[in-house]
């Protein structure tokens, strides 16, 4: 599928960033982890109506960024039957 949103996130040295999406019940989508080079680290697929999570520690010694991607599947659509919730720590 071409529907994608994109999330920047930067994420200080020696700290941890966690992200889990919420989908509504009747949507499934997945939610992948890129470094800043584009490189994919992560993916959760679990499913239509079932949170996904992904995480990572950045161990060097400058703030880094990454990018969260969410992905539609399958499922319901549209504004209000197609949304979902993402939580970033």
């Amino acid at each position: 599928s071409s529907d994608n949103d994109y999330f920047r996130v930067s994420v200080a040295a020696g700290a941890a960033l966690s992200a889990s999406l919420t989908p509504n019940a009747a949507s499934n989508y997945d939610l992948s982890l890129y470094d800043a080079a584009g490189n994919h680290l992560q993916r959760s697929s679990r499913g239509t109506g079932l949170v996904d999570s992904v995480s990572v520690t950045n161990t060097g010694s400058a703030a880094a960024t990454y990018y969260l991607r969410v992905r539609y599947v399958s499922g319901a659509t549209g504004t209000t039957a197609g949304t979902y919730t993402l939580g970033v720590n």
